[in-house]
């Protein structure tokens, strides 16, 4: 299968509306040992709509970056679930954007009260992550919490390539312009 260039994306924390309702924003942080996967999924965090593979619509820094690539590339933003059908052999980059991926922000070691417990945030990038078919391709990590990947170990551990902090208009593109260039030198 071929598959989009340049994929951007989200785990399904990130990639829902809570309804309109602001507090059910935090629940992200909760444990999934104490709140039913089922309802978080179905009442509490339902999926945005998609377009085909393509999320209607996502978080305004996912949009940014869209809009920051879109001036050199094509990136495509997909729905999480359909991130199998849109990664393929002609893959070069995947974006993900994070907020509290580890779990181990101040909401969410409020929420969590055991160290036994997966905060909702941690599950669903790590179930998206194991969708991600293989391929020789670039994960990059950025957003608000991807400095929780500054360490080689959980950079290692979750299989990411490299890892995005700071403003991505001012510094995103010029990564990405970096990385098209390992595969495509002058």
């Amino acid at each position: 299968m071929p598959g989009h260039r340049i994929v951007l994306s989200a785990d399904r924390s990130l990639m829902t509306e809570f309804r309109g309702e602001a507090f059910f924003g935090f629940l992200t942080c909760a444990p999934k040992e104490y709140v039913p996967e089922i309802f978080y999924d179905k009442l509490f965090a339902p999926p945005v709509p998609k377009n085909g593979i393509e999320a209607e619509y996502a978080q305004y820094s996912l949009r940014k970056v869209e809009a920051t690539l879109s001036t050199e590339f094509d990136p495509k933003v997909v729905h999480p679930s359909c991130i199998e059908q849109a990664v393929g052999e002609d893959t070069e980059i995947v974006g993900i954007t994070v907020m509290d991926p580890l779990g181990i922000g101040p909401v969410t070691s409020s929420f969590s009260f055991s160290e036994d417990v997966t905060p909702f945030n941690n599950r669903k990038l790590r179930k998206f992550l194991e969708k991600l078919p293989e391929g020789n391709y670039r994960l990059v990590v950025g957003g608000s919490g991807a400095w929780q990947f500054r360490d080689e170990e959980s950079r290692r551990k979750y299989g990411i390539d490299h890892v995005l902090l700071g403003e991505f208009e001012k510094e995103g593109l010029d990564a990405f312009k970096k990385l098209w260039r390992v595969k495509h030198p002058k």
